[in-house]
């Protein structure tokens, strides 16, 4: 019954860098809506830009060129005003903005280290706390180096940091089409009878993350083949045991310097999972051959199973390609980056809206290998190594038009009719879709947890049939839908006893009425009630009988919004079985009641 804009929520990006004097980054009043910004690219620490420098446009922080002005373009669809072009605006455009340029370079060269994304994320929390309002960050970011099961410290974090008005949301990666995942049942006492997964190199070095279970006994090895005969090494590795470190530079028998090698097996149960971990490393030696001339296999003999990762610009053979049968093929499967593996962020996809659009020279472009209404072919896939499926929905990715930073000299080719905005994909433009979508949910119920957030835009998603759960999740994002299913604590009725209804804000007798959601459930609800001021409430489950099953809350609580868990269960823990319940809060004032339907 109303719109919905952002308005009285902060919405975080981390990101290369923000062009915080674009028009879609300011008020009409040419006041800046960058409420606070960190910058990691000056000094040890960062430095942060005062309120003021924003106004005055003399924060000397910039989204360079090194980043093609990625951090702009995330953040104007996530937030932007659509001052630049009223056609673009972002999906929160009334919502504050906190940022973080998390690269310490000031052109946006590089990358991101684990404990800025940790740091910058808690600086935005913190900061969206002081303003006294509920945030989403955005993290339009991650890599393949970790254990993908949700366990590796950056994620142990950003677990923590969430909770009632604290949610993040993370892409799922740009690895959808790239086999850098492999993984097999081991077999076989050594190198003759082992299996081989073949390796490209992209450049003069690579590398492959794996792990496995603590009670696995497998041995890893490196081989070398010459491209045109893939059946005969010429040169093969000693394998690293269980706790084991070889290292050392790989020569041929007739004396040509092939790389230097590393097999690190050492970790035989990392503090975080207890799980195996190895790390391999090929790089080019002194004087010797580019090793991308050769290909490479992991060669593994023992027992038991493992999954791997190939970084830094390595691949895995896949089944296109004609190998010998001892060979095992990569695959595109549990491609999912890191933190978006977290168990409490919130994990984004990209689907196709829209393959072309019209260039600053009046050229019509088209994105090849985009097709409308599929999952884009760049969509990262699950599951989680820990079995979870992922990503937890898709969102627009292909062809999406938002901010361009000055600082970013973008090919016209990018850059959309009228100037000032460019074209970018990925999944990076996938999830401040989202983050956009959950600062409406939280305008509209600001203790809202990622878990409810999580759960009301995966059951109000949009299925496609045919595609499977670890490639679009529970469907594409509904945002009408699920803003529509988002409950609103201030915006309830009361009955009153003359059988009339009366809006909560209106009766005067302390407390307002229920929500719950979701209803019917098959796994508990989120209930959530609003006092006008501190009294004592209680809040109980009575089954149709009028025996009360479950106490969820007895005691004074302050004036607000208060929201509570509850997991289904009874008193002593079991399960309630399906049917009719009724949860009903009592203040000093009178009772409310409403229905909850368990559906098992």
């Amino acid at each position: 019954p109303q719109a919905y804009d952002g308005a009285g929520v902060a919405v975080g990006v981390l990101d290369s860098g923000l062009d915080y004097t674009h028009a879609d980054f300011r008020t009409a009043g040419n006041l800046s809506r960058v409420r606070a910004l960190l910058d990691y690219s000056i000094g040890t620490d960062g430095a942060t830009c005062r309120p003021g420098q924003l106004d005055s446009l003399t924060c000397p922080e910039i989204d360079g060129s090194g980043g093609h002005g990625h951090g702009t373009h995330v953040t104007g669809i996530a937030a932007g005003g659509g001052r630049r072009n009223a056609a673009f605006k972002g999906m929160a455009p009334a919502a504050d903005i906190l940022f973080v340029k998390g690269i310490r370079d000031a052109q946006s060269n590089g990358g991101f280290s684990d404990a800025d994304v940790v740091n910058g994320t808690a600086f935005m929390l913190d900061a969206a706390a002081s303003l006294g309002k509920p945030a989403v960050v955005n993290l339009s970011l991650g890599g393949q180096v970790g254990a993908h099961d949700g366990t590796s410290l950056q994620e142990q974090f950003l677990d923590r940091f969430v909770g009632p008005g604290r949610i993040i949301v993370a892409a799922a990666g740009n690895e959808g089409f790239n086999a850098i995942h492999g993984g097999y049942t081991v077999q076989g006492t050594a190198f003759n009878d082992a299996l081989e997964t073949g390796t490209f190199l992209a450049g003069p070095a690579g590398y492959v993350d794996i792990w496995a279970p603590s009670t696995s006994n497998i041995s890893f090895g490196l081989a070398a083949y010459d491209p045109s005969d893939i059946t005969t090494p010429v040169y093969i590795s000693a394998a690293a045991a269980p706790g084991q470190l070889l290292q050392g530079t790989a020569v041929t028998g007739g004396g040509t310097t092939l790389a230097n090698l590393v097999i690190d097996a050492r970790t035989t149960a990392d503090p975080n999972n207890g799980a195996r971990n190895v790390f391999i490393s090929i790089e080019a030696a002194s004087g010797g051959i580019d090793p991308s001339l050769l290909v490479w296999t992991v060669y593994t003999f023992g027992s038991g199973t493992f999954d791997m990762w190939a970084v830094g610009g390595a691949e895995f053979f896949d089944n296109s390609i004609a190998a010998p049968n001892w060979f095992r093929a990569g695959n595109v499967a549990k491609t999912i980056g890191i933190p978006a593996t977290a168990k409490r962020i919130l994990c984004v996809g990209a689907h196709t809206t829209k393959t072309q659009f019209v260039d600053i020279d009046g050229v019509t472009r088209v994105n090849p290998g985009t097709q409308i209404d599929t999952v884009a072919y760049f969509s990262s896939r699950g599951p989680s190594r820990d079995g979870r499926s992922l990503p937890n929905f898709t969102a627009p990715g292909s062809t999406i038009i938002s901010s361009l930073s000055k600082d970013y000299p973008a090919a016209r080719s990018n850059i959309l009719f009228g100037g000032g905005l460019q074209q970018q994909q990925g999944t990076s433009q996938a999830s401040p879709h989202v983050t956009g979508i959950v600062a409406l949910m939280l305008q509209r119920d600001p203790s809202l947890t990622p878990e409810n957030a999580r759960t009301i835009l995966a059951q109000t998603a949009t299925v496609v049939a045919g595609a499977a759960p670890n490639i679009q999740g529970a469907g594409r994002v509904n945002a009408l839908a699920a803003l529509q299913a988002t409950p609103d604590p201030l915006g309830c009725v009361v009955m009153m006893p003359n059988g009339t209804t009366v809006p909560c804000d209106q009766v005067e007798d302390g407390a307002r009425a229920m929500m719950a959601y979701p209803n019917p459930s098959n796994a508990g609800a989120r209930l959530s009630f609003t006092t006008s001021s501190r009294q004592r409430v209680n809040l109980s489950l009575y089954d149709v009988g009028g025996r009360r099953v479950r106490t969820l809350q007895d005691g004074e609580v302050d004036a607000g919004v208060h929201s509570l868990n509850w997991d289904g269960t009874d008193a002593t823990g079991r399960s309630l079985a399906s049917g009719l319940y009724f949860a009903r809060l009592m203040t000093p004032a009178g009772t409310r009641s409403i229905r909850l339907v368990v559906s098992r």
